[in-house]
């Protein structure tokens, strides 16, 4: 059943699928409540905007958790992960360490790319074109960490040529799974929060049901999510920087990692992660996955009822 028919339909409800974060429209008055559906990473700052405008109570339908605090606004997690298909197929001839791709290259992207590139040789890319002459690039102001600030410099002043994709991505021991949104603890009015999350991507499902050990390069706490369905992560190597809410330290550490498994050979790095990947490719296909899924499916549908009422 699809979720549309599971949630609650009255007439004093305003139901809202597909949303994702871009530009939305307003949504229209009169209404006692708002059901919002998001396919990805929820756009927190036009809810915020739409509460102002409407007097209703908000739902918010997302893979996302959130801890906020909002008058009249809930989160309910729904997920479709063990619904997903894969495009993925097993890959056993690893030929690299690393592989990257990303349609767009935010700052964050950079950072985990410039750092890649120092390690050339041992990576498969798969980026669109870019230039250090991007007008994009200019957007990407200094930080409080120098070393991540480092990175951004070296990309805009070095790497400006194309790369060409020279095998497929999962052809690597590690995939870098670069994710639509990831940030974490954010600042509003001075106050601080936890942005909802983590937004796991397409991508890293991919991994997961491919037998491809990754790198999750978006909001904290994506290991750990997962780990809450039953997957495990239990890889040779520090992934402490997974419960680091902080953005720019979470992503310098990923980055000052890639230096230290690029001293590992392709055979150490699937020997470090071989365990936890075979398992979860196991554990994405068997009956315990689907259930966990609809297990916490069913009870957030139950709740968002209760709200509504």
């Amino acid at each position: 059943m699809d979720l549309v028919d599971l949630l609650p339909q009255r007439q004093d409800i305003f139901i809202q699928t597909d949303l994702n974060f871009t530009k939305n429209e307003d949504l229209p008055s009169g209404y006692n409540y708002y059901i919002l559906v998001y396919n990805g990473a929820v756009d927190l700052k036009w809810i915020k905007t739409q509460k102002k405008r409407l007097p209703g109570k908000f739902a918010v339908v997302s893979t996302a958790r959130s801890t906020l605090n909002i008058k009249d606004l809930e989160f309910f997690t729904f997920v479709n992960w063990h619904k997903y298909k894969s495009t993925w197929t097993a890959n056993p001839n690893k030929t690299h360490k690393f592989s990257i791709d990303t349609g767009t290259l935010s700052q964050s992207s950079i950072w985990i790319v410039s750092k890649l590139l120092d390690h050339n040789k041992d990576c498969i890319f798969d980026l669109d074109v870019f230039s250090a002459n991007d007008e994009n690039l200019n957007e990407w102001g200094f930080t409080s960490n120098n070393y991540l600030d480092d990175l951004t410099e070296q990309f805009r002043n070095k790497y400006n040529f194309n790369i060409k994709p020279v095998a497929s991505l999962n052809s690597a021991a590690l995939y870098f799974a670069i994710t639509g949104f990831q940030y974490s603890f954010m600042m509003d009015e001075f106050k601080p929060y936890i942005y909802p999350g983590p937004y796991i991507s397409d991508n890293i499902l991919d991994c997961l049901s491919s037998g491809q050990a990754f790198i999750p390069c978006g909001q904290f706490e994506i290991y750990k999510t997962l780990k809450d369905y039953g997957f495990d992560f239990n890889y040779g190597f520090n992934t402490q920087w997974d419960s680091d809410r902080g953005n720019l330290t979470r992503f310098s550490s990923i980055c000052k990692l890639i230096d230290e498994l690029a001293e590992f050979s392709i055979n150490d790095l699937l020997e470090l992660t071989k365990e936890s990947t075979a398992a979860n490719q196991e554990h994405y296909y068997s009956q315990a996955f689907n259930d966990a899924c609809d297990n916490q499916n069913t009870y957030n549908i139950k709740e968002l009822h209760k709200y509504v009422n």
